[in-house]
Order: C-alpha cells, then sequence, then structure tokens
C-alpha cells in the first residue's frame, strides 16, 4: 500500500495507487512477491517486487520520498523471460473527488482515453497529480463511489532478457487545480511566466478557464476574492475565459518565461428569470427545471454541478418559486415533478433590462395511493466524492417527487432529517440515515435504517465477516448489494459469481443480503447492461433466492444523475402503525415492489400482486398488467417472464380513455412447483426530463409466486 497527503492525513484523499501491467492491450495479472523498505539514503524508500506467470515476467518498483518537493518518485522496472511487443507498465488510481482533469481536454466526465504529460485529481483540501517526461496515456474512468484514473508508459518493445523502464511522479498540494497544475509544469522543467487575473463584478459564482491557444484548456478555477488571481503557466500563447451567471468574458495575452501579464476579465449583467410551478388548483408544486437555450443562444451555465439554486442547466425548487440568473437570449424551459405529473414546456426571452416570469401547471397524471417512490442510494457531501450540500440534496428530492429516501454516503453515516425540518417539508417526504459501506476489494453495500452514532464495521472484512457486523450493529437494517455488476465495484463481479450455478468462487462470498440493485443510475442510458442485471437476478430466482430488486440513482451530483430517476415503489401495507421507515422496510423485504424510471406498473396473478403467493391446481395463470404514464413516457411493449424466462411480448395497449391506465389482461403457462411472474416495460424513445440523455422508459416488478401443485 501507498499512500500520501498534503501536510496531515485528514486531507487524505487516495485509496489506491497500484502497479498494473498490460501486454498488447491485455491486463497481465501481478503477484506480489517481496517488500523491502531502504532507509539509508537521504529519503526513505520501499521497493515492492511483481511476478507474472504469464507472460513470465518480473516488475520491480521503487517508491522514493523526493527531499526536495511534496512528491513521490516512482520507477518500475519490467523484466521478461521471452520477446513481448507493446509492453506498458502503468498506475492505476482510485481517489475520492472531481473527475480528472487532463490539460487539452479538460474534465473527464466519462470513461475517456487521452495521452498528456500529467493528469490532475483535485479534492476540497488535496489535490494530486500524476507527471511524466514521457508521454502517458491515460484512461479515466468517471464512476460512482470513486474516480478511478489509470496511467500508462508508452508501448515498449522487450526482447528476451531485456528490460523496460517507466519514471513518473505523484505530486500532491492543496486541493486547487490551480496548484496542482503549477507543481506539474515545474516538475517537468518547463519554463513558466506568471498570469494575473482581476475580475471586475461580483457575480454569485464564477469560473476562470485558461485556454492554450494551440493545445486547449489548461487550467480551470474559482477567482481569488476581492485580490487577482496568480497562475504560473508555461511560456504561450492563452485564451483566458470567464464563465458567470450573467455569461462569458475573454481576452487573448501572451506568457513569456520569467515575466508577468496582467488579464482583466468583466463579469456581464445577468438577466433574471422568475418562475412558479402550481398544480390544477393553483397551489405550488416543488419542481425541477430545465433551461436550454433556443438556436442562436446556447445552453446557459447556471452554477456549479451541486446546488439546487443553479446547477449547470437545471434549477430546482422546494416550494414552486424562484429565480434564475442566466445570460440574455431566448430559452426552452422544461418543467417537471416526477413521472405522476405532466411537464411543461414554455418558452421565453429575456433581455439585460427586463426579466422575465412564467407560470406552469404541472398536473398529477398518475397515482398509486398504497405506493410510495423511494430512492435507497444517494450521495452528498459526507461522500467525499460528491458536493451537493445536504439542503440541497433534499431540495433535489422534493422536486423529484421521491416521498421516502435513505442517505447513504461512502462510509458515513449521515441523517437528512435536520435539513428536512429545515425546509419545513416533512409531510412530502420521509428519510432515513443509512450508510454505503464502501471495501477496496469486494464492492459497495447498503445498510438501512443504521443506528445514528453507531460505529460503522470494518469495511475491509471479508463479507461474510462485514454482513454479520451489520446484522449485530444494526439488527433492522436491510443489506443492499449496489451496482452488483459494475466493473471491479461490483459484488458479483468480485465474488465471481455464476448465476447459472448459484456458486461464488472467491472465499468469503456472503448470501447475507436482502435486496439487490438491478437498476442503478448510471445505467440509464445502457439498458442492456439493467437487461442483463434483470436476467441474472431472474436466474437467482429460479434457484430459490429471494431478493428484493430495486433500482435507484445513485445520485452524486444536481445537473445529472438526478435523484428519484430510477426510483423504487415499494406497496405499503393497509396498517399505519409503525414509522414509515419500518413500513417500507417490511414491504421491501417481503419484495411488495416494482422498479421504473417512469411508467407506474402493477402486476397481478388472480388475486396476489408483487410479493405475495398464489396457489393453484390450474396450468396456465391469469396475469393482469395495469400501466399509468405520464404523455411524456413513451412505451412500446410488455413482456412477461416466468422462471427466468421471457414468455409473451405485447405492445402497450391504448388507454380505454384519456388519462385512464393502460391494461393488458392474458393467461400464462407456469410449471409444477413453484414459479416467479415478472413484468418489464419498455419504450423507445427518450425520455424528456434526463437533460438529454437517451434514456428510454424502462420498468419490472418483482414477482408473484405461483404454487402449482
Amino acid at each position: 500500500m501507498v499512500d500520501l497527503a498534503p501536510g496531515s492525513w485528514d486531507k487524505d484523499a487516495l485509496e489506491r495507487l497500484r502497479v498494473v501491467v498490460s501486454v498488447a492491450g491485455r491486463p497481465v495479472a501481478l503477484r506480489t512477491q517481496r517488500v523491502s523498505l531502504d532507509d539509508t539514503g537521504a529519503a526513505p524508500a520501499v521497493s515492492v517486487e511483481h511476478t507474472a506467470a504469464q507472460p513470465q515476467l518480473r516488475v520491480l518498483t521503487r517508491y522514493m520520498l523526493s527531499p526536495n518537493a511534496a512528491a513521490l518518485e516512482i520507477v518500475s522496472t519490467v523484466d521478461s523471460r521471452q520477446a513481448l511487443s507493446d509492453v506498458r507498465v502503468g498506475d492505476q488510481v482510485r481517489w475520492f473527488g472531481a473527475p480528472a482533469f487532463v490539460p487539452g481536454v479538460g474534465h473527464v466526465e466519462r470513461s475517456e482515453r487521452a495521452e498528456a504529460k500529467w493528469a490532475a485529481f483535485v479534492g476540497r483540501s488535496a489535490a494530486y497529480s500524476i507527471v511524466s517526461r514521457s508521454m502517458l496515456e491515460l484512461k479515466a474512468e468517471g464512476r460512482a463511489g470513486g474516480r478511478q484514473q489509470s496511467a500508462w508508459s508508452p508501448p515498449m518493445q522487450l526482447g528476451p532478457k531485456r528490460s523496460g523502464v517507466f519514471e513518473r511522479q505523484v505530486l500532491t498540494t492543496d486541493g486547487s487545480l490551480h496548484a496542482a497544475s503549477h507543481a506539474a509544469w515545474k516538475a517537468l522543467g518547463l519554463p513558466l511566466g506568471r498570469l494575473s487575473v482581476t475580475l471586475v463584478g461580483a457575480p454569485a459564482w464564477a469560473v476562470i478557464e485558461v485556454h492554450s491557444v494551440f493545445g486547449g484548456i489548461v487550467s480551470a478555477g474559482p477567482p481569488n476574492p476581492g485580490a487577482p488571481l496568480s497562475l504560473d503557466l508555461p511560456a504561450d500563447d492563452y485564451r483566458v475565459v470567464l464563465r458567470s451567471p450573467g455569461g462569458r468574458d475573454e481576452v487573448r495575452t501572451r506568457v513569456r518565461p520569467g515575466a508577468r501579464v496582467d488579464a482583466k476579465l468583466i463579469a456581464p449583467t445577468a438577466s433574471k428569470l422568475t418562475f412558479a410551478t402550481l398544480d390544477k388548483s393553483g397551489s405550488a408544486v416543488p419542481a425541477r427545471l430545465s433551461v436550454r437555450g433556443i438556436s442562436p443562444t446556447p445552453d446557459p451555465d447556471l452554477g456549479p454541478p451541486h446546488y439546487a439554486g443553479g446547477a449547470k442547466t437545471s434549477v430546482y425548487s422546494a416550494d414552486g418559486t424562484g429565480e434564475v440568473s442566466l445570460p440574455p437570449g431566448r430559452y426552452r424551459v422544461l418543467a417537471s415533478h416526477g413521472p405522476e405529473y405532466s411537464i411543461a414546456e414554455p418558452e421565453v426571452a429575456v433581455n439585460e433590462k427586463d426579466g422575465a416570469v412564467i407560470r406552469v401547471e404541472l398536473e398529477r397524471v398518475a397515482q398509486l395511493d398504497s405506493y410510495v417512490s423511494c430512492d435507497f442510494h444517494l450521495h452528498a457531501e459526507p461522500s467525499g466524492d460528491s458536493d451537493v450540500p445536504l439542503p440541497d440534496r433534499v431540495v433535489s428530492l422534493l422536486a423529484e417527487d421521491v416521498r421516502f429516501a435513505v442517505a447513504t454516503d461512502h462510509n458515513r453515516v449521515t441523517d437528512y432529517g435536520p435539513a428536512l425540518r429545515s425546509l419545513g417539508r416533512e409531510a412530502e417526504l420521509s428519510t432515513e440515515i443509512g450508510v454505503e459501506l464502501t471495501t477496496s476489494s469486494w464492492g459497495h453495500f447498503n445498510a438501512f435504517p443504521y443506528p445514528a452514532g453507531q460505529a460503522l464495521p470494518d469495511v475491509n472484512q471479508l463479507p461474510t465477516e462485514l454482513f454479520s457486523a451489520v446484522r449485530s450493529a444494526a439488527p433492522a437494517a436491510l443489506i443492499q448489494i449496489n451496482h452488483p455488476r459494475m466493473h471491479e465495484i461490483g459484488y458479483f463481479n468480485q465474488g465471481q459469481l455464476d448465476v447459472e450455478t448459484g456458486e461464488a468462487k472467491t472465499p468469503g462470498y456472503s448470501w447475507d443480503f436482502d435486496s439487490i440493485e438491478v437498476f442503478n443510475g448510471f445505467d440509464l442510458g445502457a439498458l442492456g447492461q439493467v437487461e442483463e442485471n434483470l436476467r441474472q437476478w431472474l436466474q437467482l430466482l429460479k434457484r430459490g433466492y429471494r431478493f428484493t430488486a430495486v433500482g435507484n440513482s445513485d445520485s452524486h451530483r444536481l445537473d445529472r444523475e438526478l435523484a428519484g430517476y430510477p426510483r423504487t415503489y415499494v406497496r405499503l401495507s393497509p396498517d399505519t402503525t409503525g414509522s414509515m421507515s419500518l413500513r417500507v422496510a417490511t414491504a421491501l423485504r417481503a419484495g411488495r415492489a416494482f422498479v421504473t424510471n417512469g411508467p407506474l406498473v402493477e402486476l397481478t396473478v388472480a388475486a396476489a400482486a408483487v410479493g405475495d403467493t398464489h396457489a393453484t391446481t390450474e396450468a396456465e395463470v391469469p396475469v393482469s398488467v395495469r400501466i399509468q404514464a405520464a404523455s411524456w413516457v413513451a412505451m412500446q411493449y410488455v413482456q412477461i417472464w416466468v422462471d427466468g424466462a421471457p414468455l409473451q411480448r405485447v405492445d402497450v395497449p391504448a388507454p380505454a380513455a384519456p388519462g385512464k391506465p393502460r391494461v393488458l389482461n392474458l393467461s400464462v403457462p407456469v410449471p409444477l412447483g413453484k414459479s416467479s411472474v415478472v413484468a418489464v416495460v419498455r419504450g423507445t424513445e427518450p425520455l424528456p426530463v434526463l437533460n438529454g440523455l437517451k434514456a428510454p422508459a424502462f420498468a419490472f416488478t418483482n414477482p408473484v409466486y405461483v404454487q402449482r401443485d
């Protein structure tokens, strides 16, 4: 293990730094053979020897603290017993914070490859950068639960018994991209000049970007309040760009070695858009507004991606009223309040002198009185990889009409209750204390309700021990498997689970959990992965396991990863005794739930609903599917699955009358014994509320069990 932080360990944001090797584009499995310490020099050094059986490789990596800088120098030597082509050595870095920044590319939001001599990771109080004098091939994965970056050496061609060497540094500074980029340029030995940027005006927020005229963006960050922003940059021609509520300003300048140059940016005057979202009776409805430019007006930037008052192109309101600052122009506004409500899409023009007011009506067009809409996987500031303040997270839940929400920050027990009470909206939303137990090698697991003040178990135990520790510390808690097939943070992947046999090959795997996150918000635009998760869950049902399927947003931001998309609707018992949390947990354990990003789906077999068992002697059973959806939810077909196998697929029927549910009645054969019957609804057109994400409607139920004698 290698760990480093600037100054003190409370700033540490590094979870993993490990050597990786690939040959001809394929990863090579390494085994650690020896670790040794050398403390005889000016600074201590650690050597780590790895070997690979196929192909036969030896990798010796030496980690040395730099005596002159806040840097860790890393040198890896690769020895091969055979001729190999395209051998690459790299570092896999995993940390909690914003997306990786690559000069010339910018912040990498999704999996992407780029080439540069450095890449930076910026958190709230610490920044890290990987630097090499040779060109690095960088692969960043902007996934939930931490950011992962692989920085690879150029390809090496090794002859028999020949060696290749890869040298790089890992630098650490206080938490700003400007500081990280300065440290990287300095480590590369480039001649630097100083750019001093003054901002005229005091906008609510601002970002200053520096773009090389020939090489793309090289730095970005907020201005210094009340003082010029000083940046040390390589000699080059630059565009200095301001982004603010009123729009952009830009100047061009040239930085020379050892000299200072001044640049002045002026914050444009913003226009005001005031809004109100109302129901049919004229009462205010919480809402999210998505604001898009109408050509030639570009899309506005309403603010950082974590504030409800303005998150890129979105703004949230807990009471259905508000205002937003934006540049003059023409805009289309989409107002929404979750899948049970209609949407409104007015157009509006604003200028510097006159603002604009819009009032829109959001009508409730679908309703399931016995169900409550839930999101069991949400992140905010305590997570470390989210900057959403707790009050803003609660506002987002109210705006999306989530009625029950669980706080699940990474290895932090969080309570939304105080933030909710401060807004006075307890009648519209219930919340529960929870945690996402984030392990380094097994995956991520939610536990809720989790007692406030209760110490967390050691997350680096085997699942058999970890789940047992959760049961002991929080006997009422449900244990949820998050994103079970998401790369190396998927529990099923790490456990080497074969759903066809029901066997997990990795020792320490445990079946002592309650629910599986079949639909994760990161897969809204990748329904193929959701359908594969669904198929695997159905195979487990066929083998006799009774895990409840859930869908959650896994939201870390407010501009995308929208709370409540997808969500789980839980059917509550008519018995209203006990807390909402207890009622939801009881129903969830029983499987009385369906998952959706839009359609509301009820499945019954005879008189049995999801989670129930229908006993029969008949070879076929009557199935009824009842679907409610707003007009903006385009649906194509319903498919019935029995014992993990798809049976009848039929087009979604037209409603009997406008605003009425769509009802499908049919009969399906069931084998002898106990079977599971599940309904799946699929659409083709993207849902307009998801900020441009190409995500069609998708919903599925938990099973109705049929006992056929």
